[in-house]
């Protein structure tokens, strides 16, 4: 008899401009036939963007979950970087959610633009790299970019299905530096650096961790 698991999916891949509402659906899937777990310290990636004199991590923890659906979002008051941001991560092998990680530098509770990066239809996909892209004008983040990748349930691991995904731009932005978790390792969470409210956050880290079947 299969072991089935409960897993939680979005059913909307993306939020659009002016709405907050998302979907969500309860469908059955399989364990993985070849469990993984996550092992080691956290390996913290470089920075894309600029260092902050403050940071925040956002990082669900555990050996078994990695990173899937990370949403950013902007006031609506000119060309500043986004204030908000929600982090959501996927059990490896049940395909269980996590209740997701929110983080606001915003005095306000209205967002006017948002941006989703992941792939919310693919239970087995986790980022594993990011980029941003700032503004010519203040250096301030406009858009991202996230590599996805499916972590087949195969042994030894193999990977298919890579992906990249390009949000949409405020303005004309400058892309800094990719940074990425290595083949023997998934993303598990992001270190958000920022500075004041005001400018919202200048840079990325991305939290990785290698992985091994049990």
């Amino acid at each position: 008899m299969n072991v089935r698991a409960w897993g939680i999916r979005l059913i909307l891949g993306c939020l659009v401009v002016g709405t907050a509402g998302t979907g969500w659906a309860y469908e059955p899937y399989k364990e993985r036939k070849y469990p993984i777990k996550l092992t080691g310290k956290t390996i913290v990636s470089a920075v894309s963007g600029q260092k902050g004199l403050k940071t925040k991590v956002l990082e669900p923890g555990g050996d078994h979950r990695a990173l899937w659906i990370f949403d950013y979002f902007f006031v609506g008051d000119g060309v500043w970087g986004p204030r908000k941001i929600n982090v959501m991560s996927l059990q490896m092998n049940t395909h269980l959610s996590a209740p997701q990680i929110e983080f606001s530098i915003a005095n306000t509770k209205s967002f006017e633009r948002s941006a989703r990066l992941g792939i919310s239809s693919e239970i087995n996909t986790f980022i594993y790299g990011i980029q941003v892209c700032t503004s010519k004008a203040n250096k301030t983040i406009q858009q991202m970019r996230a590599w996805s990748r499916n972590y087949d349930d195969a042994k030894p691991m193999t990977f298919s299905g890579l992906r990249t995904q390009v949000t949409s731009p405020r303005e004309p932005c400058n892309w800094q530096i990719r940074t990425m978790c290595d083949d023997k390792s998934v993303g598990t969470g992001l270190t958000a650096h920022y500075n004041k409210e005001s400018e919202g956050f200048i840079g990325f880290q991305l939290r990785c961790r290698k992985f091994k079947h049990k």
